[in-house]
């Protein structure tokens, strides 16, 4: 799951942020950015520790960055992957809102009615919860979507390679590896060691890669390999990815090499 949150304060109310923070003793940092500046604060198990913004720090910081939002509003972003510094403010948030409730004039947003609700202890905790699990939900589909994508993209990677080796009976075998040597799919009809193929391969792009360049032959598209048992061909997918045939003496090199360059093109779409 994410361990960053961010958005734009004229969807959400700056108190939704806080009253996530403190009713689940979350420890973060959160920071604003409007037209007035920029401004920080670090929250340690729900309570506000430390504060900046401009030359301030602590809570007249807090409250520098409370009537900015008043006026300006802003973005924020939420970062819980942090380290707390050292403390400069000893007040709580609820402390904190009421100093402002008692010290702001007639012409409050609704943003600022917002901050004061937190002290007088609304919107209910139980809300307050459930905003936070829905929110959480939402993250956790993100996530699942994220996942479904990635195993999308492989199913199709290896449906590929499976369609290039049924256009032959004397292919032996097809891998896409990226160009540090590491395999990303591979059908092998024999018995190859993928880790060694993908690392061979590394190896004879970059003496492909090193011949082309110093007689100024261009940029490298292919590298094919003849042996007395048959061919090894590489061509590149993608600038970090290759694809990797492996046939026998008796494959046709013209049809060969065609289903290579199309399979390679439509590998580059999935990768």
């Amino acid at each position: 799951m994410s361990t960053r949150l961010s958005g734009n304060l004229a969807k959400l109310n700056f108190s939704d942020i806080i009253e996530a923070t403190c009713l689940k003793a979350k420890s973060c940092q959160l920071i604003v950015r409007n037209a007035v500046g920029e401004g920080t604060i670090f929250f340690s198990q729900g309570e506000p520790c430390h504060a900046q913004m401009g030359n301030m720090e602590g809570q007249d910081a807090v409250h520098r960055l409370i009537q900015s939002i008043k006026k300006e509003g802003g973005v924020f972003t939420v970062d819980f992957d942090i380290k707390i510094p050292s403390r400069t403010i000893s007040s709580s948030w609820r402390e904190i809102a009421n100093f402002d409730d008692n010290n702001g004039d007639s012409g409050n947003s609704s943003n600022h009615q917002n901050l004061m609700n937190i002290s007088r202890g609304f919107p209910a905790k139980e809300e307050e919860e459930e905003k936070v699990k829905e929110a959480e939900e939402e993250e956790e589909t993100e996530d699942e979507v994220t996942e479904s994508r990635s195993r999308s993209r492989g199913m199709n990677v290896n449906q590929l390679l499976k369609e290039l080796q049924k256009k032959s009976s004397e292919i032996q075998g097809t891998a896409v590896v990226s160009t540090e040597g590491l395999v990303i799919a591979s059908v092998l009809k024999t018995n190859f060691e993928e880790e060694h193929l993908a690392a061979i391969s590394a190896i004879v792009l970059s003496l492909g890669e090193r011949i082309v360049t110093e007689l100024e032959r261009g940029d490298l598209e292919q590298v094919y390999v003849k042996g007395k048992k048959g061919y090894v061909l590489i061509t590149h997918c993608t600038s970090e990815s290759l694809l990797v045939v492996i046939a026998t003496s008796l494959v046709k090199l013209g049809m060969i090499f065609l289903d290579t360059k199309r399979t390679a093109e439509n590998l580059g779409e999935y990768l």
